[in-house]
């Protein structure tokens, strides 16, 4: 039922008839099923140890290993969670015309869930009604909601909640250098889950999509054939020729039925990555005209817009260093380094060998790490609050 709700209400186009290219709320409809994951994670779960009180209470005596207990609970949560999760998806994916990306959104929106699941049973271990645990639920799930990004963009968000900026505007510092950047997360939006999981979800949107795949595959599969050292024999100048037809082909690609795009596409990267690409197979792979394009079924323009933006944003050749920004793609950290070449030690500001430098970090794989490492940390919470109750004379 709140799957077909939201994706009824949000499926609008700014055209004539509704395609998912032109569709105007994608982005909402991300977000909006990460808080639909977080709400029924933390609804779920908040009153079981509550309900099981009596029983652990009885049964502390007879040295009961919360740990097992715990495990059993999330499993037994999480099941129910990816139940939930796959009903959602299967029914809106399937009305905003969402295709090919199931397993992607799946994997973001049940590690919300889990989180949420979690979250629910760290609230039982704390408190003893059911009705407190529920009236807790909301003072958890709306600030997330307010400062997830997708509600108020971070860049119209009060400067005053990034510690950062609080701290340079104390101290009167320059705000034009470094990597000062209205694209980036305050700091107190770190600590919101569904932050990290709606940047995560609207990037693997836009750059895993099978559109996107083929193309980054393809533009990758060049740029080997070009930086390989020494002169190109005949055949590998014939492999980059046919690799770079095959990027303009997969670019422009189009088909009567959309059920034959990524099969198309799917042709393509197999053979790209076999170095068995034939102009007959480009060919016939570029056969159709006027018809559905790949472009139209996988690229959403706000989705691409959002990220887009960030990566100007990111790649400003007029900063000193690339800010971390909301939706870009990598991020970049200092840490602190050593090396005995004079040659580096004059490029950075150094003192005995030590110099700072930066560590590129793709963003979907942090983001990943944060969730995981978030679920861990709250686990580790859940055990020793409910271990902490139950040695209690």
């Amino acid at each position: 039922m709140l799957a077909l709700l939201i994706s009824m209400v949000l499926r609008y186009s700014e055209e004539d008839h509704y395609t998912f290219a032109s569709a105007f709320h994608i982005p909402t409809y991300l977000f909006m099923s990460l808080v639909v994951a977080m709400f029924l994670g933390l609804t779920n779960s908040a009153d079981e140890i509550i309900r099981d009180r009596a029983m652990l209470n009885r049964e502390r005596n007879h040295n009961l290993r919360t740990f097992y207990y715990i495990t059993g609970k999330v499993l037994a949560l999480g099941t129910f969670a990816l139940v939930q999760c796959v009903i959602y998806l299967l029914i809106g994916n399937w009305m905003l015309e969402l295709r090919d990306m199931f397993f992607i959104h799946l994997w973001w929106m049940f590690a919300t869930a889990l989180t949420g699941a979690i979250l629910g049973l760290f609230i039982s271990s704390l408190v003893h009604d059911s009705r407190t645990a529920l009236n807790i639920i909301p003072l958890l799930l709306i600030p997330q909601i307010i400062l997830g990004g997708a509600l108020i963009k971070y860049e119209e968000m009060n400067k005053n909640l990034d510690l950062v900026y609080s701290i340079s505007k104390f101290v009167k510092a320059d705000e034009q250098g470094g990597d000062s950047s209205k694209l980036k997360v305050p700091f107190i939006c770190q600590f919101m889950p569904l932050r990290w999981s709606y940047e995560a979800m609207l990037i693997s949107q836009a750059r895993f999509n099978p559109l996107t795949r083929s193309q980054d595959l393809l533009e990758s599969r060049i740029q080997q054939i070009v930086e390989k050292p020494g002169e190109l024999t005949e055949q590998e100048r014939n492999t980059l020729d046919l690799t770079k037809q095959a990027l303009a082909v997969v670019s422009g690609l189009q088909a009567k039925e959309p059920n034959d795009v990524p099969k198309h596409l799917e042709n393509v990267r197999e053979h790209a990555v076999h170095g068995t690409l034939t102009q007959e197979m480009l060919d016939y792979v570029q056969r159709e005209r006027k018809a559905t394009s790949a472009e139209e079924l996988y690229v959403n323009r706000k989705v691409l817009d959002l990220v887009t933006k960030a990566e100007m944003e990111r790649e400003d050749y007029r900063r000193e260093r690339s800010p971390n920004v909301f939706f870009g793609t990598t991020r970049k950290y200092p840490f602190v380094k050593w090396t005995s070449d004079a040659e580096k030690l004059r490029n950075h500001a150094s003192w005995l060998g030590f110099y700072i430098d930066y560590y590129e970090v793709k963003t979907i794989h942090l983001n990943a790490f944060v969730i995981l490492f978030s679920l861990v940390l709250i686990i580790a919470s859940v055990q020793f609050s409910l271990k902490r109750q139950l040695t209690k004379v």
